[in-house]
């Protein structure tokens, strides 16, 4: 973020620290969701989805070259740097 500090909720710091334990690997919506919720497989969650979302708020869009939490659509989310 350009050296800027992002205020995040401790389930967006989670998330966050979820992704960078294993940078590039893609952690599905299932395993998110268990991981950091508790919660085994629920049909139509979007919860990870609304929470990738605040956190793509809070870094990605005020990023300057690069997006950090990246799609992988049909399977879930990694966190890596990619040029914008």
């Amino acid at each position: 973020m350009d050296g800027q500090s992002a205020e995040l909720t401790p389930t967006e710091f989670k998330l966050l620290y979820t992704l960078a334990q294993q940078p590039g690997r893609v952690a599905t919506r299932d395993e998110l969701l268990q991981k950091i919720w508790g919660r085994r497989e629920t049909h139509r969650d979007r919860t990870v989805d609304v929470f990738v979302g605040r956190l793509r708020d809070k870094i990605d869009r005020r990023a300057s070259k690069h997006t950090f939490v990246q799609t992988r659509y049909g399977v879930g989310y990694k966190l890596e740097a990619v040029p914008k």
